[in-house]
């Protein structure tokens, strides 16, 4: 049996829903975020939000509401409905600082059909129910507020009349009725229809009936003290008073996605639509009567399913298509409002293809996604490492490094910072706050009118400071006095120079290295050398458990030698000739996890580092690229652990990760010095100091690169020329044609800085829906093309839709090169290369390459053949070798392969899976081992088995809700993974539409039955989701193929081990299915699987 460990490395970042309330105390309001399946609650700060409080619920969040539990409570509780019609409600825990479940339930009834509808849900504040319509001609009522002590909260499901409920929305000021519910068309007509529903019983209120345009999607309630409702049509705003009266705005065709009042009156109503545009709907009212509607257009933002006033004209905007966003609306002069944006919140989803690729095949893995809709899409770089969370800043004009100094008697905290630029010296004591810090004129001896190399505390507490001109060492105080000072020989310039509490070592000026002591308030000249071209020196005192001698480590600039040198008297102990013509920009030495590693920055951005054994003899040589700009590397301690800061264009922070060198980007660009300043890290960039504090735990930090509105849809890396070739699609406009038009076209990038290199344009209505980059010629002269395959819309005739197939080739001036194309009949929705040809996918057809000679110089030098007719429409396909698997639109998937080997005019099917799957994804685990993602948010895995009377068949062998819709796979990882034989196959990575991804790893079944029975026993200890519901949550759905999810592992589960207490983790460990094992043990099963 073939098991996996399915792992979400990066959870949903779409917003679904967003809603307000006094949740974590009765003094401030809170924003509550639904996103996947984690509820996130803000506060709201400074123009800023903060994260509060997380916590996951057990399935995808479709809808939030907020409520008070009874009318004298002064806090509310959160109403959460997901994917799987379970329902919780959670209450926040003030004494514990927790947040608990108050109840939770499945809304289901036997013999129902689920509605075709959005799901709607309704909270009646005045019966303490709330409504959810999920059913046709059902509405649920929750109970949230009992009537007496015997009531029931469970729900109740009340039969209605009623089997199209397009909106449900409570009513304020009407007391016979509790919502009012849009109901489908009929006879190009929609109706709006009022009801009363108690927590047992429903009754129709026959006195208000509406009838509406056809196109009205939306129902706003208006507050109290007005009453009445909004109706929201494409064409037509209406407001209703149920009274007979109703006042109508024409506006220009819009589809509105969300809404949110403004004003404590409710006069002004803030309406999204599906374009991102903002509008301010204006209701004029009279005696307390709407007497007329009129919006106004403010700006356009992006596209926002949830709008929440949070007061003082900030508006929360949640997006499923692009970033989120905070914005303030401000009144200019003449009393209209303009948009200011205060805070991105980013989001990656939709994610509609991706590649990972190692830039330096250093083992250094970047991922970029083709993400967002329309005007909303970008590309988004994902890197994995670590986040700089800053707190304070300050601006230095021109500063280049920086330095902590303690000054005083018994200080043991830093209270003195040390600024240089290129020709002075700042020095800011004592140090407080970087908001009212000041620079001071003199300070003891320090040398202020030229730049600092280095300065530092002694052992006694006196200061060291290194400037081209001399070594100065001075008494603390600000009128502390100079007590020595070293100058080079004639008047020679010291280039580099390093420091311990008790010495300083340094170069001058190409001719000689110094080594200088601090001798009863002296400089005393120990010993030197002469030495030529050195970049760089390291100190290394004595460790014992390593070696018992004091070294200096001295790196060249135009050579690839690295000096270890005995500090006593600058003794050769070890000669280090690396394997490069590069010279080195820094070195370091430093223990890590009992090993003693050298690490060495060279000129050209490589890091090369090795473990010394005991003789200081190198071995285990690894290196990777760090980036053309690095500059040092600063040594510091993290809870007693060490680690270093590379410095430059993008900053790395290296670690120690279970006995191995770790390597985390830096959420921040262009770092050109680092130091410590007591808790805060500091860092220099851009003329300004930024202090903070990195967060420890491993996260994924995005980039954002912006294509100028084009939505990117396909993305490929081009190893040979290091490119990135991306599919672009814009809408354009066209007054004599009433269907949308869309232009696509194809963007060269630069992998490394995304620079757009080269641009190519199809036809109108031509958009790219495939591409492959791939190889061919002969062994002395291949080359790596890109295939691309388009859809070409015809306006006249939809339905005859035909594509073509473009061959571009990217020259070492990787500029696009056109070399053929040909037209198909149909969409190229999909292609791969299999063994020495190419498969494509058109409509429902498989054709072959059966000719691509690039260099031929007749007008023919790429013929496609159709080969199969057997799919309905063939959206998906992977290969591997040989193999091709084919996903399609209905039928599942089928395994394909040339009947003549290298014949690809003989390909066919070989194994087929036919029942009903709407296929989003597929992909080649080994030659018998397949997996696939469909419409219903599941994985499903196959495996091939002999037919002996017919043609082989793909078995399903086990099925996983996973809750997010896949739309792509590709082999390899952001992740880190151990070496050995701990998984079966390469890992497989996933990305999915709301901003999730994940990892698939193939597993043996020992180890698998072991981490099944640590996965049973932490859903046992799961605040939220126990061992049933977590069971019942990941099962394949719907259930008719009674595919059980046990082959799967939810790797995101196991991972919640990691951060359990000792309590939950005894459960664990103490749990009936469990054989008898120990902590350590189970951690490493898990830290071996997932990091």
């Amino acid at each position: 049996m073939s098991c996996h460990v399915v792992t979400m490395l990066n959870p949903a970042t779409s917003v679904s829903d967003a809603v307000k309330g006094r949740f974590m105390g009765p003094d401030r309001e809170d924003l509550i975020v639904g996103k996947g399946s984690t509820v996130e609650v803000y506060s709201l700060g400074e123009n800023t939000l903060h994260l509060e409080k997380e916590f996951s619920v057990c399935g995808i969040i479709r809808s939030l509401q907020v409520f008070q539990p009874n009318s004298e409570s002064p806090v509310c509780s959160v109403f959460v409905l997901t994917d799987h019609n379970t329902y919780a409600i959670f209450s926040y825990n003030s004494n514990e600082n927790k947040v608990v479940i108050d109840s939770k339930g499945v809304l289901e009834k036997e013999n129902t059909l689920p509605s075709d509808q959005p799901v709607t849900v309704a909270v009646d504040h005045r019966r303490g129910v709330i409504l959810v319509s999920i059913f046709s001609g059902f509405i649920f009522s929750i109970p949230y507020r009992r009537a007496n002590a015997r009531a029931s909260l469970r729900p109740t499901a009340l039969k209605t009349n009623e089997l199209d409920i397009n909106a449900m929305i409570p009513l304020y000021g009407v007391s016979s009725s509790s919502v009012a519910v849009l109901l489908g068309e009929i006879e190009e007509i929609k109706t709006i229809k009022l009801f009363r529903c108690d927590p047992g019983h429903i009754e129709e209120n026959r006195n208000v009936v509406i009838q509406v345009e056809p196109t009205t999607h939306m129902l706003i309630p208006v507050p109290d003290h007005i009453g009445g409702i909004i109706s929201v049509g494409e064409y037509i705003i209406t407001y209703h008073d149920f009274q007979g009266g109703y006042k109508e705005l024409s506006i220009e065709p819009v589809m509105v996605t969300s809404y949110a009042f403004i004003d404590a009156e409710c006069r002004e109503c803030l309406i999204a639509d599906r374009d991102g545009n903002l509008y301010v709907l204006e209701l004029g009212i009279t005696n307390m009567k709407v007497t007329s509607i009129t919006s106004t257009i403010l700006g356009s933002i992006p596209t926002p399913n949830s709008l929440v006033s949070l007061g003082n004209g900030i508006i929360y905007c949640g997006s499923r298509q692009g970033d989120s966003t905070l914005i303030r609306l401000i009144t200019d002069p003449s009393a209209k409002y303009r948009i200011k944006i205060l805070q991105r919140c980013e989001n990656i989803g939709p994610i509609v293809d991706f590649c990972i690729f190692d830039y330096n095949n250093q083992g250094k893995k970047t991922m970029v996604c083709c993400s967002g809709i329309d005007k909303d899409g970008s590309l988004r770089v994902v890197e994995n490492g670590v986040g700089f969370k800053e707190e304070a800043s300050m601006n230095i004009p021109f500063i280049d490094t920086v330095w902590t100094l303690k000054l005083g008697d018994g200080k043991r905290q830093h209270d003195t910072i040390v600024a240089s630029t290129s020709n002075e010296t700042v020095v800011i004591t004592p140090f407080q706050d970087p908001t009212l810090a000041e620079d001071v004129n003199f300070y003891s001896a320090i040398s202020l009118e030229e730049a600092t190399l280095v300065i530092g505390n002694t052992y006694n507490g006196h200061i060291i400071q290194v400037t081209p001109s001399s070594v100065r060492l001075m008494s603390t105080g600000i009128d502390g006095t100079l007590l020595s000072q070293w100058r080079p020989p004639f008047s020679k310039t010291i280039a580099i120079a390093k420091l311990t509490p008790n010495k300083c070592v340094l170069y001058y000026e190409s001719d000689a290295l110094v080594c200088l002591q601090v001798e009863n308030d002296n400089l005393v000249e120990k010993c030197s050398k002469e030495f030529k071209d050195i970049s760089c020196i390291y100190i290394k005192l004595a460790e014992p458990k390593y070696h018992s001698d004091d070294y200096v480590l001295v790196g060249m600039g135009t050579s690839p030698n690295i000096f270890l040198l005995k500090l006593a008297d600058f003794s050769v102990a070890s000669l280090y000739t690396l394997e490069t013509t590069t010279g080195t920009k820094d070195v370091a030495l430093i223990q890590m996890n009992k090993k003693l590693h050298l690490l060495v920055l060279l000129g050209d951005g490589y890091l090369y580092y090795y473990q010394l054994e005991e003789r200081l003899r190198l071995h285990n040589q690894r290196q990777t690229m760090m980036g053309t700009h690095c500059r040092s590397m600063f040594i510091f301690f993290e809870h007693e652990e060490p680690k270093i800061f590379v410095n430059g264009f993008q900053p790395t922070i290296i670690s120690n990760l279970h006995g191995r060198l770790f390597f985390s980007a830096v959420n921040l660009k262009n770092i050109t010095a680092a130091s410590i300043f007591n808790k805060y890290l500091i860092l220099v960039k851009n003329n300004q100091l930024l202090f903070g504090q990195t967060n420890e735990k491993q996260r994924f930090h995005y980039s954002t690169v912006s294509l100028d509105g084009d939505m990117p849809t396909r993305i490929e890396y081009q190893p040979t020329t290091k490119t990135l070739a991306v599919a672009i699609t814009s809408k354009a406009s066209d007054p004599t044609v009433d269907r949308d038009q869309r232009k696509g076209g194809l963007k060269i990038l630069d992998a490394q800085n995304f620079q757009v290199l080269d641009t190519y344009s199809f036809s109108m209505n031509e958009v790219v829906e495939s591409f492959v980059v791939t190889k061919f010629g002969d062994d002395d002269n291949e080359r790596e093309f890109l295939f691309v395959g388009t859809a070409v819309d015809i306006n006249e005739e939809p339905e005859r839709s035909r594509g073509r197939v473009f061959v571009f080739y990217i020259n070492d001036l990787r500029k696009c090169e056109l070399i053929t194309v040909q037209e198909l009949p149909g969409i190229v929705y999909s292609m791969c290369r299999y063994g020495n040809s190419m498969a494509f996918g058109v409509n429902g057809s498989i054709f072959t390459l059966d000719r691509f000679q690039p260099n031929s110089e007749s007008a023919k030098k790429l013929s496609i053949q159709s080969r199969l007719n057997k799919n309905v429409l063939a959206i998906y396909m992977d290969s591997k070798d040989n193999d091709v698997l084919v996903g399609d639109l209905i039928y599942s998937m089928a395994l394909l392969k040339n009947r003549i080997e290298g014949d690809p005019a003989t390909i066919e099917r070989v194994a087929v899976e036919n029942s009903p799957s709407w296929m989003c994804a597929v992909k080649i685990i080994n030659e018998n081992l397949f997996i696939g993602a469909d419409d219903k948010n599941n994985l499903f895995t196959t495996t091939r088995e002999e037919n002996p009377d017919g043609m082989d068949r793909l078995e399903i062998m086990a099925g996983y809700q996973l809750g997010h819709l896949v739309n792509r796979f590709r082999e390899g990882t952001l992740c880190y993974l151990h070496d050995g034989p701990i998984v079966d196959t390469n890992p497989i990575t996933f990305v999915t539409v709301d901003g999730a991804f994940g990892v698939i790893q193939t597993i043996p079944e020992d180890r698998f039955e072991f981490l099944y029975e640590i996965q049973r026993n932490i859903a046992d200890v799961s605040p939220f989701c126990n061992r049933t519901e977590h069971e019942s949550w990941h099962r394949y759905s719907p259930p008719f193929k009674n595919l059980a999810p046990k082959p799967f592992i939810d790797g995101t589960l196991l991972k919640s081990f990691m951060t359990m207490n000792r309590s939950q983790r005894t459960r664990v460990m103490n749990g009936e299915t469990l054989v008898p094992t120990t902590e350590k043990e189970i951690e490493r099963q898990i830290v071996d699987i997932i990091i």
